[in-house]
């Protein structure tokens, strides 16, 4: 029963709804219907106004017509009057008739704008009354008396003729349009009325017929709401027992039944539900998603849509469920009531968003890391472990010329079409797959229009968590502007080289030249000075022996200059005793001093170490130029020398040396040119002191080489001071063996009993040799070429053998070479030559000689070297600083042909060495790579060709030759074991030179603005 109310309390509920739905929608219709008719009436009157403005417009026309057809009469009459009396007082009556009728002839003309007709007669009229008024001034102007009955002229009557038949149409006109006017007026407003009476005949018939569609409409919805609830109560209760999760909601969202399942889902009674709006039961971003799904199914019909959306529980929170929405009740077509099916699907949703918050972490990272690579200004690749890219940048494109889609998933046997790069790249990639190494490489691309880039192309493995290779990725750096600049320094290391290999060749043929007279004239200088001679033969000889001293003086300058300019002057390292030697260097430079009365000081600071470690004759050439030519350039006062030494560190000590004199000075213009080459402080330095202006740019470039600094400061006529600093290495006790070699060589027959075979082609030379060292002992025997040497050898023994190189027939060079491997003979062999630029003492060496000596030679030093090859003694110290040093061993790094192509330019030098220090390391490393891993001997040949071309300029000691070498190894037999051996040689060699290099770099590097 109780049931049964509450249906029927919905029922009349839902009845109320409609009959206020009805009336509602009577009320709007009664609105438009009532709108409608005021438009209508608004329309009607308008036109019937418009109507009763146009009879009111043709009445006003044809009033000015009779006024105008009344002045032209009331003209004619006043004119006739005048011509009768001829009273003026009429000429202004037809003045006033004239003013008048032109007043109604405008009139008429605005009147009649929308009548073209009527308009165009009353332009006719205004053009004959025009005509009119000007025959009437004429008959005013001139006074006259006429015979009244004479009448008006003719020409005047024709006028009035015309006139008054074009005023009479007119008026007929305006009749007709008056009429026909007046017709339409009438018309519109009976119209007005008849229409007026329809629309409330329509409108009471439309608003009874709608009352009765109303009422029939409130029974069948009130049959069908009743129908529905019966439906609903069974539904409910097929719902309650189906064990479903469902709610059902009316057309404003509320909710009307919800299932007992709701409690499980979300914790609500189903009560406590009824009432309520479904939308408000969930977030608001969840709203929008609710309404499209029930409009898409309202539109479209379908019942397929699902919608995963949150549902508030009862403790507030939150929960995922899935939920599709179906029609419940319709009426007339309307779906009033949905019914929605829910279902929990909480942990599946949060698993997926948690997935997909996940997949997009990863595709920002992605594209974080593609945004970086993009904007990286080199070309970056990743690979799969086939070959296939997985990941390019920007550049890659660029240089591919292509879109990244059109390589993405594509290899390089499709991408590179010179099979020669593929194969380079291909065997890269293998290498960094395989060896899980890096790989580096020079990438040449020929572009389409002639031009190259090179690329630097470094390789590396991407790695698991297990450490096996997940990806390969490239980099490839454009050093095509470096490639260039390398170029070039090749190009002008080749000029540089023909250059000075045309200046060698020139200073070597020349030395020669000059060097053989020499000799004969310096050592038939000596034998003359031997012999018996009064004072002005022994005045004239010693003039002669000056003379040739000088200028073998300027002959080694230039030697030495040269030997330094081309690389080739190495230095030697070996203990030295400092104060012995400073002493032994100024004793005959003490002689000059006293010549020109001035005083000459030593002064050598206990803080000296006694024994150094380095080229002591280096060191006596220096301190020969500097005190030398502050002797030279000094006429009073004095010139000291003073020596002392820096702090020791780490067994090396900083010797610095101050020359101070008290000569002419240079000026200060001049202090910043002073040790430039072939120069001197004036024109007139030069005539009068002498010299070649070498002589300053010669020491400092040895104190260079010995990684040493010199200055200057000088004061015009008051004096200079040169200061410099050497970095020795501090050394233990010398051997007196040189002491004892110096004793001997003092004593008269020195070389006594000791047979000598002399191999000399030059008859002035052989007969300076002879009488040379027969004055001291010597027993001597002559050969003029190397065959008559193996033939005197052959024949009997000698005890040493001095062999100049350059002979007819067989050179030194070949008959030593013959002695050593056929004969089998160890004799000490010692080389003359006067050629000295052409590394003639590694030759000599290479060839089998013991020692060298050059021409024109100072006979002490030719008696020292007899007897250092005759000493067991001395012979062992030789031997020993020979494998120590490697034979005057060059220096760790060399670069002198850098500062000679740069013109000394620290910039300059310091972009190349960076340059070096960029590549090279790099390329030593991956040779090293080649050659421990693989047995491509193509790569290695082409790896070690190109260190070359670095290490020809910035040269480090035998890198070049070794690496020359390897090349011949690999393009020869291939030994892998030789190969080897000389690489660690050349990486041991590098790796000790790094620290000069940098240290290079750094000494030249520009300053900081």
């Amino acid at each position: 029963m109780k049931r049964r109310q509450q249906l029927s309390k919905s029922a009349v509920q839902a009845v109320a709804s409609h009959v206020r739905r009805s009336f509602f929608l009577i009320n709007v219709f009664i609105v438009i219907s009532f709108i409608l008719y005021l438009v209508q009436g608004y329309f009607l009157y308008k036109r019937s106004a418009e109507s009763d403005q146009r009879v009111i417009h043709t009445n006003d026309e044809l009033m000015n017509i009779k006024s105008a057809d009344a002045h032209a009469t009331k003209i004619d009459a006043a004119l006739k009057d005048y011509l009768i009396t001829g009273n003026r007082k009429f000429e202004i009556t037809v003045r006033e008739q004239i003013d008048a009728l032109n007043l109604d002839l405008t009139h008429l003309g605005q009147l009649t704008k929308d009548e073209p007709a009527q308009q165009s007669r009353t332009a006719t009229v205004t053009r004959l009354l025009s005509q009119k008024i000007k025959i009437a001034d004429s008959i005013l102007k001139v006074p006259v008396k006429v015979d009244p009955r004479m009448g008006l002229s003719d020409k005047l009557a024709g006028l009035d003729n015309h006139i008054n038949s074009y005023l009479g149409k007119m008026q007929v006109e305006a009749y007709n349009v008056l009429a026909q006017r007046t017709d339409n007026n009438r018309y519109y407003n009976k119209s007005r009325a008849i229409f007026s009476l329809l629309s409330y005949i329509v409108i009471s018939l439309l608003l009874i017929t709608t009352l009765y569609k109303i009422n029939q409409n409130i029974k069948r919805r009130t049959l069908a709401e009743e129908r529905a609830r019966l439906n609903e109560a069974k539904y409910k209760v097929l719902v309650e027992d189906s064990g479903l999760t469902m709610i059902v909601i009316n057309s404003g969202g509320e909710i009307k039944f919800a299932s007992k399942n709701v409690t499980e889902l979300l914790g609500f009674r189903p009560d406590s539900l009824i009432g309520m709006t479904f939308l408000e039961g969930m977030p608001r971003k969840f709203r929008k998603t609710a309404d499209e799904i029930i409009y898409s199914l309202v539109t479209t019909g379908n019942y397929n849509n699902t919608a995963e959306l949150q549902l508030y529980t009862a403790s507030g929170e939150s929960k995922w469920v899935s939920c599709r929405v179906f029609p419940v009740s319709r009426e007339n077509g309307e779906t009033k009531e949905w019914q929605v099916v829910i279902w929990d699907i909480d942990e599946e949703k949060k698993l997926q968003l948690e997935i997909e918050a996940m997949e997009t972490e990863r595709r920002n990272q992605q594209k974080l890391i593609q945004d970086i690579i993009d904007n990286i200004p080199w070309v970056v690749y990743i690979k799969d472990l086939d070959g296939r890219y997985v990941l390019i940048n920007k550049k890659m494109e660029e240089m591919m010329g292509l879109a990244a889609e059109q390589i993405i998933g594509q290899t390089d046997e499709l991408l590179i079409t010179d099979s020669a790069r593929y194969l380079e790249y291909k065997y890269s990639d293998d290498k960094v797959r395989i060896h899980k190494t890096l790989s580096t490489f020079e990438d040449v691309i020929n572009l389409p229009g002639g031009e190259v880039q090179y690329l630097w192309v470094t390789k590396f493995p991407l790695l698991d968590e297990q450490g096996n290779v997940r990806n390969i990725c490239g980099l490839a750096t454009d050093i095509t502007e470096r490639k260039e600049v390398e170029l070039k320094l090749l190009k002008a290391k080749k000029e540089a080289e023909q250059a000075r290999a045309a200046q060698e060749s020139f200073l070597a043929n020349m030395s020669h030249e000059i060097r053989t007279p020499m000799n004969g004239i310096i050592g038939m200088g000596n034998l003359l000075l031997s012999t018996a001679l009064n004072e002005e033969q022994k005045d004239f000889t010693e003039n002669i022996q000056e003379s040739a001293h000088n200028l073998l003086a300027i002959i080694n300058d230039l030697l030495d200059f040269s030997k330094i300019k081309s690389g080739k002057f190495q230095l030697e390292h070996s203990p030295f005793k400092v104060r012995q030697l400073l002493n032994r260097t100024l004793y005959p430079l003490q002689f000059k001093a006293d010549e020109k009365l001035i005083g000459l000081e030593l002064e050598i600071d206990p803080n000296v170490p006694d024994v150094l470690v380095g080229d002591s004759l280096r060191l006596q050439q220096i301190v020969i130029n500097l005190v030398g030519n502050a002797i030279k350039f000094t006429s009073k006062g004095g010139v000291s020398l003073k020596v002392s030494a820096g702090q020791e560190e780490k067994g090396y000590v900083d010797i610095l040396i101050s020359v101070t004199d008290t000569g002419i000075g240079i000026p200060e213009a001049k202090l910043a040119y002073i040790f430039e080459s072939f120069t001197q402080n004036s024109a007139s330095s030069s005539r009068k002191y002498g010299g070649t202006g070498l002589g300053l740019a010669i020491v400092k470039q040895l104190v260079e080489l010995q990684y040493g600094e010199i200055s200057v400061s000088s004061t015009v006529n008051k004096g200079s001071v040169f200061s410099l600093m050497i970095p020795y290495k501090v050394g233990v006790e010398v051997s007196d063996t040189e002491d004892q070699l110096h004793h001997i060589i003092e004593s008269k027959s020195m070389l006594s009993g000791i047979n000598i075979l002399v191999a000399e082609d030059n008859l002035i030379n052989q007969k300076v040799v002879k009488n040379t060292l027969l004055k001291q002992g010597a027993s001597v025997e002559l050969a003029f070429n190397g065959k008559e040497v193996i033939e005197h050898l052959k024949k009997r023994d000698f005890d040493v053998i001095l062999m100049d190189l350059q002979m007819p027939e067989v050179d030194g060079y070949s008959a030593t070479r013959y002695i050593r491997a056929v004969m089998k003979n160890n004799i000490p062999i010692l080389a003359m030559t006067a050629d000295a630029l052409k590394g003639e003492a590694e030759r000599c060496f290479e060839a089998g000689m013991t020692g060298f000596i050059s021409k024109p030679f100072e006979p002490k030093d030719l008696y020292e070297q007899i007897l250092r090859a005759r000493s067991e003694s001395v012979t062992s110290i030789i031997s020993a600083q020979q494998n120590k040093s490697g034979m005057e061993q060059a220096p760790l790094l060399d670069l002198s042909y850098l500062y000679e192509l740069s013109g000394n330019d620290p910039k300059y030098i310091y972009d190349v060495i960076e340059i070096f220090l960029d590549s090279t390391p790099g390329g030593v490393a991956q040779l090293g790579e080649l050659i421990r891993n693989t047995d491509d001997y193509d790569a290695i040949y082409k790896q070690a060709h190109s260190l070359k071309s670095s290490v020809g300029i910035v040269k480090v000691r035998d890198m070049f030759d070794k690496l020359g070498k390897i090349e011949e190894i690999a393009r020869g037999d291939r030994n892998k074991a030789a190969i080897i051996s000389i690489y660690a040689e050349v990486e041991s060699t590098f790796n000790q030179a790094m620290p000069e290099i940098i240290g290079a770099m750094e000494k030249n590097k520009p300053a900081a603005i």
